[in-house]
């Protein structure tokens, strides 16, 4: 007889999993090449090296070889490149918070009205008023009914580019003007907190500039900090 393997016995589990990303000398330690050229190909169709197709990276078919780690195309794990960013650019993946200056609610009603022109319905985006104290229980219904661009989703047959006309796309270039018009200049409606201005020195230098010692004060009786990179911990939490 066949013996039965025993059953085997859960000794260890996951308690947490975290994600991250690299940092630069991580970036720069897994990169086998730094892509430097805007062209991929030359006039022959040759990878060009340093281009997005550079043999470092791995071969283009299967009968190449990979000029890192020698091996063919069905066998090379493929090897990463990497590109150094003339200017700093920023995630907004990785803010803490993600959110408008504007109110939720006021948010929210201009996400409706494009929704709406983005599935052709002109006469009921010019409708709504966004300017409202409160939210109707009707606005409420519209929103949960309106259509799949209101809820980042993928786009509804509903929103075809053939519904766009120019009455449209102006009703959507005056809304979009009038949700920046509106968005609050110096304290969130969210949290009350204050934001400091960006100044830029030159291509290299930004600094943060506070238009007043209120500002300042206000946010320490919230508990809000606005750390630099520079900053040390200790620093951030005074």
């Amino acid at each position: 007889m066949t013996a039965i393997p025993a059953k085997e016995v859960t000794t260890r589990q996951v308690a947490a999993v975290g994600f991250s990303f690299y940092s630069d000398e991580e970036v720069c330690k897994l990169s086998v090449k730094r892509i430097i050229q805007p062209v991929i190909f030359d006039n022959l169709r040759n990878p060009v090296p340093g281009g997005l197709y550079d043999p470092a990276l791995g071969p283009l078919d299967n009968n190449g070889r990979c000029a890192t780690c020698g091996l063919g195309g069905t066998a090379c794990p493929g090897h990463f490149g990497h590109v150094e960013l003339p200017v700093p650019a920023y995630n907004p993946m990785i803010f803490s918070c993600y959110h408008f200056r504007m109110e939720g609610d006021e948010v929210r009603r201009f996400e409706l009205k494009l929704a709406l022109l983005a599935s052709g319905r002109l006469v009921e985006a010019l409708e709504l008023q966004v300017a409202q104290s409160s939210l109707p229980k009707e606005l409420t219904q519209m929103m949960e009914d309106c259509p799949a661009p209101c809820h980042h989703s993928s786009p509804s047959p509903s929103a075809s580019p053939s519904l766009m006309t120019s009455h449209v796309l102006e009703a959507v270039q005056d809304t979009i003007t009038e949700f920046f018009s509106r968005m609050p200049k110096d304290r969130c409606k969210n949290c009350e907190a204050y934001s400091p201005n960006i100044k830029k020195q030159g291509a290299t230098r930004l600094f943060k500039v506070w238009g007043s010692a209120k500002a300042l004060l206000a946010n320490r009786r919230l508990g809000k900090s606005c750390a630099g990179v520079l900053d040390s911990p200790a620093k951030a939490a005074e």
